[in-house]
């Protein structure tokens, strides 16, 4: 009899570790056990492209709400990581930037590409003066991006955009946990830089003379530094 007991516990012991090697591995990119790592991949690639969230849900078997709710999470993530920054550091914006007055060109267009994505948003809420506002600071990330394409994003770009994300998230995540390896995340927004100015030699003829790069460089360089 006792010999039969341990044969069997035996037999569940092999099953547990088979079962455990053949298991689904937890969602490396989103602290949820709901979400699957494909499901949230999807999410950012609707993310990236700037993709209302009702538009999404219908490509996906999420509700508007869920993709909504996780697009929240993931402007959080960045900003708190730093990926997504505001030029105003919290200050009143009538005191002007700390990029100084060789900025304000950009400042005035950042404005002006953020009224007009906000202007789209249906379920965009109004954020206090006190409050950090994530949109804000996501829109300027993607004016980094929409100043690449002079206004024309390609999928070629908004896959760069996707990787750039999903690669701070292997580094830094997961989404809705604690922040990891921040030293790793500032050196690879500095090869996210390099990646975008290359992006922007192979496809503007205008900046493919070296004069032009080097400037444009400095530009980036001194953007990314403040």
């Amino acid at each position: 009899m006792r010999r039969k007991s341990l044969k069997q516990k035996g037999s569940l012991a092999v099953a547990a570790s088979r079962k455990s090697k053949t298991a689904q591995p937890a969602n490396r990119f989103y602290r949820s056990a709901k979400l699957s790592e494909y499901q949230f991949k999807r999410v950012l690639w609707s993310f990236a492209r700037d993709e209302p969230a009702g538009e999404a849900a219908r490509q996906m078997t999420l509700s508007a709400n869920s993709i909504d709710a996780l697009y929240s999470k993931l402007r959080i993530f960045f900003t708190e990581l730093g990926v997504f920054t505001d030029i105003y550091e919290g200050r009143n914006p009538e005191d002007g930037t700390p990029l100084g007055e060789d900025m304000e060109g950009y400042e005035l267009r950042l404005i002006a590409f953020h009224l007009e994505r906000v202007s789209r948003k249906r379920r965009m809420k109004p954020t206090r003066i006190d409050e950090v506002d994530y949109n804000w600071c996501e829109s300027r990330w993607r004016f980094e991006y929409h100043i690449l394409a002079e206004g024309r994003p390609s999928e070629g770009l908004y896959r760069m955009m996707f990787s750039h994300l999903l690669a701070h998230i292997r580094v830094s995540g997961p989404v809705g946990g604690e922040l990891r390896n921040r030293d790793r995340s500032e050196a690879l927004m500095e090869e996210q830089l390099d990646q975008r100015l290359a992006w922007l030699e192979r496809n503007a003829p205008a900046f493919r003379d070296e004069a032009s790069r080097s400037e444009l460089r400095r530009l980036r360089r001194h953007i990314l530094a403040n």
